[in-house]
């Protein structure tokens, strides 16, 4: 069975600095819901289809690639049967061409395994898993993933046993054959460990390796930033959380960064420390080393939120985050890149108002001036999937830009105005093309 989303359909938000023109009116499902829909996470190939990582507990993990308009059957991964699958422990997943590197958890006779798996062909097929170490040697959790400029896969894993666990950055060199020994990345920060069971967030930029975490100092627990050359001198450490959220309790919460053209890495966390859980915006200079502010995402009281999602592209940043209200629905915010963040600031559109009942874990990603959005409901067991082309103000951006727009017609064949809201549209072009489109409001 395959799910078509081709039609291309016109939906304007309510945003003053971006819109996204969707290519459907509703989200559409991944999947059947006999697939799972645990740890979905989204990945964009070279040719800029859309490629989905899901799993289901005690079952395994699927593959569903897309092309030309449809997403296929979900194949299996071969990471063996006793993988753990779980929203708030992995598997976590990366990739840097065509290669997709997946790290995870196994757990077997009480034993848990670290270890990685990975395809050099898009997802084509999987080579043999490598592991890593077991809980025997050491204890750990919740590992993340990401890759450097040269495809070395490099991971950062909760390490160590309660109240002692810290920041474990583990890397390759070899491609993804072998991994060295874990190096302490806050061995140098003083008193505190790391949140045991927030997730943290590597990433890799202009020859330096970067991880941002909650760490916990007396549960006072905070968003730091590291960084490192070489991956074992973590010489760069920067408190970027002023909230100083006191908390006696893991909030099971970490961050989402994205990095712009210039060179600043925006981050996006939640923190309980002045009102309800709400999420706040950091701006990091790499340039400098220096921290440029954190704002909050809403400024007015909002529901709780969480598990923000972000992504920049060459013009524009998306974030996408679960708020409770009326169940828990998923939220998106677009702005463009020269008015960052305060144009993400109190601009939120919602996209599962439709969808009963709880909506979460979003993960968005921008390729190009596409937009590519998947989120897990969890009534409906199912991984929902949009994607739409990000534009400037007027709402109207051309899907290929070779193309001229001769004129537009209503259902009747009369020519319009194409600003036209709430109506069946169709575009008519000079290359005798016809492009069908609901625009709303």
């Amino acid at each position: 069975m395959k799910f078509f989303f081709i039609i291309p359909l016109v939906v304007s938000s309510f945003f003053v600095k971006a819109q996204v023109l969707w290519d459907f009116v509703d989200p559409i499902n991944v999947a059947e819901n006999t697939f799972g829909n645990t740890c979905a996470q989204l990945l964009i190939d070279p040719n800029g289809n859309p490629q989905i990582i899901m799993g289901k507990p005690n079952e395994g993990l699927y593959f569903v690639s897309s092309d030309e308009g449809s997403f296929g059957i979900p194949q299996i991964i071969p990471t063996g049967e006793n993988i753990s699958i779980m929203n708030s422990n992995g598997p976590n997943v990366a990739r840097l061409g065509n290669k997709i590197g997946i790290v995870y958890r196994e757990v077997s006779m009480g034993i848990s395994s670290l270890k990685f798996i990975q395809s050099v062909d898009n997802g084509t097929s999987w080579e043999e898993s490598i592991d890593i170490f077991t809980s025997e040697n050491q204890s750990f959790s919740i590992p993340m993933l990401s890759y450097d400029s040269n495809g070395n896969p490099f991971i950062v894993s909760k390490i160590g046993e309660s109240p002692e666990i810290i920041e474990g950055f583990i890397r390759s060199i070899d491609g993804g054959l072998s991994f060295l020994p874990f190096v302490n990345v806050h061995s140098d920060l003083g008193e505190g460990v790391t949140c045991e069971c927030c997730p943290s967030n590597p990433l890799y930029y202009n020859d330096r390796y970067y991880n941002i975490f909650r760490r916990n100092e007396d549960n006072l627990r905070d968003f730091w930033i590291v960084s490192s050359s070489n991956g074992v001198d973590w010489d760069e450490q920067l408190d970027i959380d002023p909230i100083d959220w006191m908390i006696n309790g893991c909030p099971s919460s970490g961050a989402s960064s994205s990095i712009l053209q210039d060179g600043r890495i925006l981050t996006a966390f939640m923190s309980g420390g002045n009102t309800s859980p709400k999420i706040y915006l950091n701006v990091f200079d790499t340039s400098i080393g220096a921290d440029l502010g954190t704002i909050e995402l809403s400024t007015n009281q909002v529901p709780n939120q969480n598990y923000p999602s972000l992504a920049s592209g060459f013009s524009h940043t998306a974030i996408a985050w679960e708020e409770f209200s009326d169940g828990v629905n998923i939220k998106l915010s677009v702005a463009s890149n020269d008015n960052i963040p305060a144009g993400l600031v109190d601009e939120a559109l919602s996209l599962s108002q439709n969808i009963e009942g709880s909506n979460r874990y979003p993960d968005v990603v921008i390729s190009g001036d596409k937009l590519f959005l998947i989120w897990q409901s969890l009534n409906e067991g199912t991984v929902k999937y949009m994607s739409g082309t990000i534009t400037n103000t007027n709402g109207i951006s051309e899907l290929n830009n070779t193309k001229i727009l001769l004129k537009v017609l209503n259902i009747l064949g009369q020519e319009i105005d194409r600003s036209e809201p709430n109506q069946v549209v169709l575009y008519l072009y000079d290359d005798g093309s016809v492009e069908k489109k609901y625009i709303m409001n």
